[in-house]
């Protein structure tokens, strides 16, 4: 079991235990994957857990969403097709209403319902998504650092392009594994890494094709340490440093993990658009205590649409070459070519780091001043951070907060 370092006993003497566990709840308006936003206020999300009860899932569903995450491994039984369908049309159907949906607590956490209608097509959706040779953190910069299927996934090995695919009779099944890296959580400025095992399911429902995405956790996540917004989440400007913790007071010492989560997707046609449904479960905290809460995971989910939406309905988004042949460059240029690439941009989050009352601390300036952020990050993150200016550039998104 993963404990927080001792608590200093003076904390708890002027304190008390009560208020050292609050300021740890509010520290865990849960991040999922980017799963947290810190501009919701933790007192009205608990007010709304206590008020919306919601409606109960039926239990054949239930047991649906069970059994698929219990086939996330390989070699794993499958639910039943029929039964498949049934999950799909219940997440697809206009008819339900994902906020008044109550879903089941699991050994992973607490969990929610979200749902989200984008313009891009099916195939767009599936294209960008599902594709092993795109970085995931491109299409979900609000939410992820850093994101890659890992080598051994089916979808890389055996290089699958699911939507050329759309039309495969029967299921489609694949497994895999992806690495994740999150941005750091709006409130308390804890980010973390882990690794998701990954089962993704192709068939027909009433004739058109729908994708389930399934993950699970493949056990706690590193360490939370610190890091900063810096100026307007939209614009994906973060710094990061390698110190245990977070940013709020009182407890800024505090060791946290994620410690389990997982997720059924479904990815689906609408009209002449998309749509994306998920159940999410999250279980975070410290001492092995999960601080998560449903509407905090509501809530980061809507933060995660939302920025799915910015960049896959974005008129401007670059073709998948362009993309993959970006990554590519940077991949194939040295370290001391990268870093000198990333530095005007770090010094500008340097300056814009003045006067901010979270960023002007000392384990933010230790990586900022004099130049030297770009020389604190390593050769995976610079490219990631060079692979966001990009698609900044080419998606028109310009960065006011940032000083010259």
């Amino acid at each position: 079991m993963l404990l927080c370092r001792a608590c200093p006993p003076r904390v708890f003497r002027l304190q008390g235990v009560r208020v050292v566990l609050l300021a740890l709840a509010l520290c865990f308006v849960a991040s999922l994957s980017g799963l947290a936003d810190a501009h919701a206020s933790f007192n009205d999300a608990s007010k709304q857990e206590n008020t919306v009860k919601g409606e109960k899932l039926a239990p054949e569903l239930e047991n649906t969403l069970t059994a698929l995450i219990a086939a996330v491994p390989a070699g794993a039984s499958l639910p039943a097709e029929a039964d498949l369908a049934k999950l799909a049309r219940f997440m697809m159907s206009p008819a339900t209403n994902p906020d008044e949906i109550r879903v089941a607590k699991r050994e992973h956490g607490e969990g929610a319902m979200l749902r989200q209608t984008f313009r891009s097509s099916f195939a767009r959706l599936v294209r960008y998504c599902f594709d092993p040779q795109l970085p995931t953190e491109v299409l979900y910069p609000m939410v992820l650092r850093r994101g890659n299927w890992l080598p051994d996934s089916q979808l890389a090995q055996e290089n699958v392009k699911l939507w050329e695919r759309l039309d495969t009779q029967g299921m489609l099944v694949l497994r895999g594994a992806e690495y994740e890296e999150i941005t750091p959580d709006a409130f308390s400025g804890c980010y973390y890494n882990y690794t998701l095992r990954r089962l993704v399911v192709l068939l027909h429902v009433d004739g058109k094709p729908v994708l389930f995405s399934v993950a699970r956790q493949d056990g706690p996540s590193s360490v939370g340490r610190k890091a900063a917004i810096v100026g307007n989440d939209s614009n994906w400007n973060y710094v990061y440093t390698k110190v245990v913790g977070s940013n709020l007071k009182l407890v800024g010492w505090a060791e946290t993990y994620m410690y389990d989560s997982a997720l059924v997707s479904l990815a689906y046609p609408s009209g002449e658009g998309s749509g994306q449904a998920f159940f999410k479960w999250l279980k975070a905290g410290w001492s092995n205590m999960n601080m998560v809460k449903s509407t905090h995971i509501r809530t980061g989910g809507e933060r995660f649409l939302t920025n799915m939406r910015q960049v896959l309905d974005a008129q401007n988004l670059p073709e998948p070459a362009a993309i993959y042949e970006r990554h590519q460059a940077l991949t194939n240029m040295d370290d001391d070519a990268l870093r000198a690439a990333f530095e005007p941009h770090a010094a500008a989050l340097a300056n814009s780091a003045r006067g901010d009352s979270v960023l002007s601390g000392k384990d933010f300036q230790a990586v900022l001043k004099d130049g030297a952020y770009a020389r604190q990050l390593g050769r995976a993150d610079l490219i990631s951070e060079l692979m966001k200016l990009y698609m900044k550039e080419r998606l028109g998104i310009r960065d006011p907060a940032l000083k010259p």
